[in-house]
């Protein structure tokens, strides 16, 4: 259980004085499991709405048939599994710069290519209009993340907080 919890990552080695504390990192790396889990699946979800509707909006131009939102679930879900498994498998190998290339790698392919290429393909445009589609749904989909993101911030302040309080 050592190597694994070392080769995911390295980071929290430091926790490995004995056994007690292997058993904390390995809840540490399970915790952290969990909340990349539930995080994806709000962002597939949340991303589907945003596609959903971005379709929508250019739906009587590039007279999309379908815009619906299982459509826009399954372009986004593909996305978002195939990204959770790129970040699970680089994430414990790359340190320092090794994460921050893994992280633009990811975003290149999944952020780009991937979400380009199920646009393209579900909605059965022409490229030109996949990538305004994709553009759009890009746009508003970092606006979205930034005010999820202070909300999880927020969250997480206030659950510090009462932790912090509880405990002293």
């Amino acid at each position: 259980m050592k190597f694994i919890t070392l080769k995911y990552n390295r980071g929290l080695n430091y926790l490995l004085k004995n056994e007690r504390d292997e058993k904390m990192a390995v809840n540490i790396i399970n915790g952290l499991i969990v909340f990349g889990v539930v995080t994806i699946l709000i962002g597939i979800f949340v991303n589907a709405l945003i596609l959903m509707l971005v379709t929508k909006m250019f739906k009587l131009s590039f007279k999309l048939s379908d815009t619906s939102y299982k459509r826009a679930l399954w372009v986004t879900g593909i996305a978002g599994v195939i990204n959770y498994l790129i970040s699970l498998l680089g994430g414990g190998f790359m340190q320092g710069l090794g994460t921050i290339i893994m992280f633009v790698l990811t975003w290149i392919v999944v952020g780009v290519l991937i979400n380009l290429w199920l646009i393209k393909f579900k909605y059965q445009l022409e490229w030109s209009k996949a990538a305004l589609v994709w553009l759009v749904y890009l746009i508003f989909s970092m606006v979205v993340g930034f005010v999820l993101s202070l909300i999880y911030i927020a969250v997480g302040v206030i659950v510090l907080g009462a932790a912090g309080g509880a405990l002293g």
